[in-house]
């Protein structure tokens, strides 16, 4: 799972594509240009999240979407700035309800895409409720003493 943020204009001229590429080109944002010049695309958590935040104060229609999906990138990025690049392939619960709900809010549901939904919430769950107290997933944990332990080590 890695977010993909898509931006369309299937005018003839392009005029917002084109526009979107200047900013993109001034914020050294990564992005790439399909579908004859009619889409522009920019995965990968970084590269989202610098484009959500400079653009969702403008959006309207999918200001909720953009919301969560920089809630996820943030989440994902602070993980993988304490040095838990390892970690970075599993989800936390938490992870999997925003992209959960990220998806419900796409305008493309299939009766599929539902079924992964609730597979995905009820794997969630079923990691909250089996999770002990002295193990994050991947995060720091801090027990009674007050020290940091990184849960990768498991305890004592």
């Amino acid at each position: 799972m890695r977010p993909l943020v898509i931006i369309a204009d299937y005018s003839a001229d392009c005029k917002n594509i084109r526009v979107v590429k200047k900013l993109l080109d001034d914020w050294r944002i990564t992005y790439r240009v399909d579908d004859g010049g009619h889409r522009l695309t920019v995965n990968g958590w970084t590269e989202a999240l610098a484009l959500l935040e400079r653009l969702a104060p403008f959006l309207v229609g999918k200001k909720d979407q953009a919301e969560l999906l920089i809630r996820l990138c943030k989440l994902r990025l602070k993980r993988l700035s304490r040095g838990f690049r390892m970690w970075l392939r599993y989800y936390t619960p938490e992870e999997i309800e925003i992209a959960v709900k990220i998806r419900r809010m796409s305008l493309r549901r299939t009766a599929r895409s539902r079924e992964i939904d609730e597979l995905a919430l009820k794997i969630a769950e079923e990691l909250r409720s089996h999770a002990r107290e002295d193990v994050g997933y991947g995060e720091e944990t801090y027990h009674e003493e007050g020290e940091a332990q990184d849960s990768r080590q498991g305890p004592d």
